[in-house]
């Protein structure tokens, strides 16, 4: 599949709009959209919250539209960050979050000089579980109380 990860642009808000409205896509989310004027809101946010918040997208090169998003939230003091990634239901099975996580730890080592890189997920979410495996996640903590 031809995609690449890039910067988020204003052209991008629609099929964000897609991917963070479909209730496949948030069920294990703890927050949930539900207009366009809040993903517009959010993504708005997210652009120009600072440095240590790097939000990204996931294109589908031949069709012209973003099926993805990523991002590695910094904790400067620690020199340590947290990634996640979702993806449109479409596209999943394609090993696409895999790619976006994969990306994510190189980037935070390499760009960013981190020297930890976290993920957490929903206990229930075993494709998210999967991805973390592949990349080479350990886990560190199966219950936080």
């Amino acid at each position: 599949m031809n995609v690449q990860i890039r910067a988020i642009e204003d052209g991008d808000y629609q099929d964000l709009f897609e991917i963070l409205t479909d209730k496949r896509t948030y069920r294990y989310q703890s927050w949930v959209l539900e207009s366009f004027d809040e993903t517009e809101a959010f993504l708005n946010f997210i652009r120009n919250v600072g440095d240590h918040l790097k939000y990204l997208v996931l294109e589908d090169n031949d069709a012209h539209k973003v099926i993805g998003a990523c991002q590695i939230t910094v904790q400067s003091s620690h020199r340590k960050g947290e990634i996640g990634y979702l993806l449109h239901p479409d596209y999943y099975g394609k090993g696409l979050g895999t790619y976006m996580a994969a990306y994510l730890i190189d980037y935070g080592f390499d760009e960013l000089n981190l020297n930890r890189i976290f993920a957490s997920t929903d206990s229930e979410n075993i494709a998210s579980y999967k991805v973390m495996e592949k990349v080479g996640m350990k886990v560190c903590l199966d219950k936080i109380r």
